[in-house]
């Protein structure tokens, strides 16, 4: 980073969007190999080791629950590649990777976490409760969405 003043400042922002970009990205690529070798049958403590964490920490991430949110991910999972809309308009898609969402529009990735932490504030009348998040008007468009929210809220 070599700007100075306001320039500085922006390519610090920059540097950090990018990172938690990188961030999401590493994420889907750990998830998806450990649903690779669950698959080839590798068991949660040898993944737990592998990955320098817990069991339990192991089961938190990855286990198949019947928690609101596994529901919820479940339609987020079933409507991927449909267009949905954004907050203030524009319409957008996504990509399932994972369990992270990519989006087309946009350079973000939208992780399980973050529709967590979103869920836990339904309904939303607008992003503002969730502006502090990656892409708020995209996660209020996901979670808003009739085919995602069904009857929950």
């Amino acid at each position: 980073m070599t700007g100075t003043g306001q320039a500085g400042r922006d390519e610090a922002l920059l540097v950090l969007r990018d990172l938690r970009l990188l961030r999401g990205l590493i994420e889907q690529a750990e998830s998806d190999a450990v649903s690779v070798a669950v698959q080839k049958g590798a068991t949660w403590p040898e993944i737990a080791g592998f990955l320098g964490i817990t069991c339990d920490e192991v089961y938190r991430r990855w286990r198949e629950d019947d928690t609101p949110m596994a529901r919820v991910w479940s339609r987020v999972v079933e409507h991927e590649a449909e267009r949905f809309t954004a907050y203030r308009g524009g319409d957008f898609t996504y990509r399932v990777s994972g369990r992270c969402l990519l989006m087309n529009r946009i350079m973000f990735v939208i992780r399980w976490v973050d529709l967590e932490a979103a869920l836990g504030l339904v309904p939303l009348r607008s992003p503002a409760p969730i502006q502090h998040m990656v892409a708020p008007a995209y996660i209020h468009g996901i979670l808003m969405d009739d085919r995602i929210r069904g009857t929950d809220w």
